[in-house]
């Protein structure tokens, strides 16, 4: 059963046409501050996904109580039970960051325990406390914030086009110590060198508490935060050609040669010629010494230079961060790319 949910999870994430409307929203004009709220498609979405990995995460009743826990715990999933090195395990303790910071109404406090920072994506781990009555157990996956929103304290993204961001709830429920534990992850398009790692002051704004598609309490919280400026190792290939199909033509069977292969601990980017933008690499993920593979859990694609004629900038997501000194290649369909 467990294996029949993940697999159902994954085609989620897989879908073209899904992650179009999760994704999509137009890049807002430059030098404002970027705000990312949830559209109605998105919310769906997460519902879905939290529908979806309740169930394999909660098992047990429960919830991780920690980032950390919950990245080792997805890691034995995603190594087949062959454990976990000491390096990797110091890579999670190395991009947690601890915040700590509260906000509370109706008698209901949420709590940004902590954050995990990488070039486009951010995990947030939040705890509800209060005087309200929740749900515990497996019922517990049903909670969420109607309305999310990340504002930074200035552009990240310094590319004139249009572009995407998104937020979903890799998982929501009760956790060991009985509190209420949700995980937000937000993604956004970036392009070239332009990373969250460079440090920001946010805000994260939420909405009502949803139990499945009832408020369970009415409200706003609003939670402050820093993220830490910090440097990542990346690991690049000036090209590659790899399987693709193209969306264009019923999907056939081509391939497509990426450029400016960029490699992080925790996602790819790379750009295409502009006759290509409709050629889709195949689905595939990082490869790491020991045999395990981490695949990308979505992203997304935008110009550079001019639309249409510019190049085809791709921006994708591991499920987990990666340890980069184990990694040694990338796969695209049945294609692995060595990375030295």
């Amino acid at each position: 059963m467990k294996n029949l949910y993940r697999e159902t999870f994954d085609e989620v994430h897989a879908s073209d046409t899904l992650r179009r409307e999760v994704w999509s929203m137009t890049k807002q004009e430059q030098n404002t501050p970027k705000r990312c709220r949830v559209p109605a498609a998105a919310l769906a979405a997460a519902v879905l996904v939290l529908a979806l990995t309740g169930t394999t995460l909660a098992a047990s009743g429960l919830v991780p109580g920690s980032m950390k826990n919950w990245f080792i715990q997805q890691w034995a999933g995603t190594s087949g039970g062959e454990g976990i090195s000491a390096e990797q395990v110091a890579l999670f303790d190395r991009l947690i960051q601890e915040v700590g910071v509260s906000d509370t109404c109706g008698g209901v406090t949420v709590t940004l325990d902590s954050i995990t920072c990488g070039d486009s994506a951010l995990w947030l781990l939040l705890k509800v406390s209060g005087d309200l009555d929740m749900v515990q157990g497996e019922a517990a996956t049903a909670y969420y914030f109607h309305d999310t929103e990340v504002v930074f304290s200035r552009e990240p993204d310094r590319e004139d086009t249009p572009g995407g961001s998104g937020m979903e709830y890799p998982f929501s429920g009760t956790s060991e110590d009985g509190v209420q534990t949700m995980l937000i992850r937000y993604t956004i398009t970036l392009t070239g060198t332009d990373s969250l790692l460079d440090g920001y002051d946010a805000v994260l704004h939420l909405g009502d508490l949803m139990y499945g598609d009832s408020v369970a309490q009415e409200g706003e919280w609003v939670l402050s935060f820093k993220i830490e400026p910090s440097k990542q190792e990346v690991l690049t290939l000036e090209s590659a050609e790899v399987p693709a199909h193209d969306h264009e033509n019923g999907s056939e069977a081509v391939t497509t040669e990426l450029r400016d292969i960029r490699v992080s601990a925790t996602g790819i980017r790379f750009i295409q010629i502009a006759e290509q933008q409709m050629f889709a690499p195949d689905q595939g993920g990082v490869v790491l010494a020991d045999g395990t593979e981490v695949s990308r859990a979505g992203g997304g694609s935008r110009w550079t230079g001019e639309i249409s004629t510019g190049e085809w900038a791709s921006d994708y997501y591991w499920k987990l961060p990666v340890d980069l000194s184990q990694v040694v290649g990338i796969r695209f369909g049945g294609t692995v790319i060595p990375l030295n």
